[in-house]
This record gives C-alpha cells, sequence and structure tokens, in this order.
C-alpha cells in the first residue's frame, strides 16, 4: 500500500510539473480603460495600422461592442498585410463572450513576421468609439495610426481594407488577440517530462516485484 501511495504521489507531482510550464496567455492587441465617444451605426470599416515587434502570432479577430451590450449583429474582422492580402477573416457575434469592451472569435493562428506592417477592421453596423482613456498596446506591436474604409451601409460583407487614415489615436472597430507561446515544448519542458516518466517507471517495477 505504501508503494501504492507513493506512486500515486509521484503522478501528482509530475501532473503539477507539466501544468507549471508556461502556457503563453493571449493578450488584446490594443485596450484601453475606458471608452471615448460611443456613436452607434458605423456605416464604416473601422480599425487600425501595427508594426510587428516580434515574431508573434494573431490567434483571434475581435471588435468593439458598442455599449457592451450586444452586438446589432455579426462584425466581419479581417487581418491584412502592408500589400493589402487579407491574411484571415473571421465573424464576431454574441455567442462570442465580452471581455472588457470587446468580443473575439478565434482564428487559425497567423504569424506575424517582425518589422512587417498589418491592418485590422471590423464592419457591419456595430457602433464604435473614439477617443478613449487609459489607451494601451501590447508590446509586441507598435501602434501607428487609425484605419478606415468608407462603405456607405452597415453591411458586413463584403470586406473592405482600411486604406484611409485621420492619424489619430483609432476608431474602434476592430481589435487582435495576440499569443507568443510556442507550439514546441521547451527543451526543460522534454527535461521534466522525461524525469516524471523515469521515476513513474521506477515506481511500478518496484510495484510488480
Amino acid at each position: 500500500m505504501k508503494l501504492k501511495f507513493r506512486l500515486m504521489v509521484v503522478c501528482a507531482i509530475f501532473a503539477a510539473i507539466l501544468t507549471a510550464v508556461p502556457a503563453g496567455a493571449a493578450t488584446l492587441g490594443v485596450d484601453f480603460s475606458s471608452p471615448g465617444s460611443q456613436v452607434g451605426e458605423s456605416l464604416w470599416s473601422l480599425g487600425y495600422q501595427f508594426i510587428a515587434n516580434n515574431a508573434v502570432s494573431v490567434v483571434a479577430l475581435g471588435t468593439f461592442d458598442y455599449l457592451q451590450d450586444g452586438l446589432v449583429g455579426p462584425q466581419q474582422v479581417g487581418l491584412w498585410d502592408a500589400s493589402h492580402t487579407l491574411l484571415a477573416s473571421t465573424f464576431v457575434d454574441n455567442s462570442d463572450p465580452l471581455q472588457g469592451f470587446w468580443r473575439f472569435n478565434a482564428i487559425s493562428p497567423i504569424s506575424l513576421v517582425a518589422g512587417a506592417t498589418y491592418y485590422v477592421a471590423s464592419q457591419g453596423g456595430e457602433g464604435y468609439t473614439w477617443n478613449t482613456s487609459g489607451f494601451t498596446v501590447d508590446p509586441n506591436i507598435t501602434f501607428v495610426q487609425d484605419a478606415w474604409h468608407y462603405n456607405g451601409n452597415t453591411s458586413n460583407s463584403p470586406l473592405a481594407f482600411p486604406d484611409a487614415t485621420d492619424n489619430l489615436a483609432g476608431f474602434f472597430g476592430g481589435n487582435i488577440e495576440l499569443s507568443s507561446a510556442s507550439a514546441t515544448p521547451e527543451p526543460s519542458s522534454f527535461a521534466l517530462f522525461g524525469l516524471g516518466m523515469a521515476v513513474i517507471g521506477l515506481v511500478r517495477r518496484r510495484l510488480s516485484r
């Protein structure tokens, strides 16, 4: 019984070690402590231009939820590179949980190239904000300026590249969620895994005698 108990303890420790390895939590590209002016029924594709400071991944695209009371309908959000190539798009709706002032929908991760320029924008008639307070930017990117395209209607499709700017701190609009987590385990993770398996194997051999 003592050996069985020891095996259980070893397994528990091993599991704790594995779960202690950092997972690289996702963070917002931009955020603010409070919205500024909130205006309803956007007729634009609204977002911002940014530069990747590091090789990170965009794991979700999102949109500002006007008054944080639910979207008027699905909003389409796009991510483009500097050549206006659409890298990813998704529809965000009220089934996506509210995260502060935003709603995000996960996408297949898009790897950003350090030093490259990108654009994100959303459209679909949802209200937007500008002149925000407590504006913050994820250190993995550099915020350049607002980016928009006038659609003249509230449709969420076809998605329009935000080809104009007012050189402001942004009309929001679209946003990104970033993760710097590596898909390949670090060498230390492999070492911990090997050590744990070796200990479990040793205890099991003693139990079988």
